[in-house]
């Protein structure tokens, strides 16, 4: 990711999309953070995003689990 001080402001009304990864106990701080330090800036979407540890990681072999499973994430 490049610094946040090397953003360049583009023309008024122009919009940069920025993706910033945070530990999640402290995605608001960030958040915040980011809208103080650039004047103007305005958060129009943000998301979140899991990302498990491998040892974590299960395998699902069972054809309705694996369709169950998907169901419940896709909602």
């Amino acid at each position: 990711m490049e610094d946040i001080n090397e953003i360049e402001p583009g023309e008024k009304g122009s919009k940069v999309e920025v993706e910033v990864t945070a530990d999640p106990a402290k995605t608001v701080a960030v958040a915040e953070g980011l809208k103080s330090r650039l004047s103007g800036v305005e958060i129009l979407k943000s998301s979140i995003g899991w990302v498990p540890k491998e040892e974590t990681l299960v395998s699902v072999d069972d054809e309705k689990a694996l369709e169950a499973l998907i169901k419940l994430t896709s909602r």
